[in-house]
């Protein structure tokens, strides 16, 4: 059986003893001191063009990563090539239609959300709520897992995932 390959494109922040991450958001402090993304196995940051290093801090531009993904980390198949700058945030919508999802109140929206962190973990980069609908971006997902995550959790997540699918 193939392994689902995917993709993003980001820049890479090491910051020791941390492995690279490959990020969605960076921490605005000059070094940056951390970000949320996924972890990257098989890329040194520091062999990278145009790498900017700050004492052991490294930041790579934006990359075009390619890989597998195994719930923690996105490990390379493919060398990495020049990133779309800006193309970090076109997260992927998996989930229906508006017209399909059930709004429920704010408090249950709230406890639904404290059930989401403890249970994706790290996977969980982004929730937010509106009109009783809660919006999250997670690190990968393809409609079969947000079909999971929907059956488990009702029909108020709109699920969008960060990596795409190759």
């Amino acid at each position: 059986m193939e392994r689902q390959l995917w993709t993003v494109d980001a820049p890479v922040l090491l910051v020791p003893p941390r492995p690279p991450l490959a990020c969605r958001t960076i921490q605005l402090s000059l070094p940056p001191a951390g970000g949320s993304g996924v972890t990257v196995n098989g890329l040194e940051p520091r062999t990278v063009e145009g790498a900017v290093v700050h004492n052991t801090t490294v930041m790579t531009p934006t990359l075009r990563l390619t890989g597998t993904y195994d719930g923690e980390a996105l490990t390379l198949t493919e060398p990495p090539m020049p990133g779309e700058e800006g193309r970090g945030f076109a997260e992927r919508r998996v989930t229906p239609d508006e017209a399909e999802l059930v709004p429920v109140e704010p408090v249950a929206l709230q406890t639904l959300r404290q059930s989401l962190r403890t249970d994706l973990g790290d996977q969980l980069l982004q929730s937010s709520a509106l009109g009783g609908i809660l919006h999250l971006v997670v690190a990968a997902a393809a409609e079969e897992q947000a079909g999971q995550l929907r059956a488990r959790y009702g029909p108020h997540l709109v699920i969008s995932s960060w990596l795409r699918p190759v």
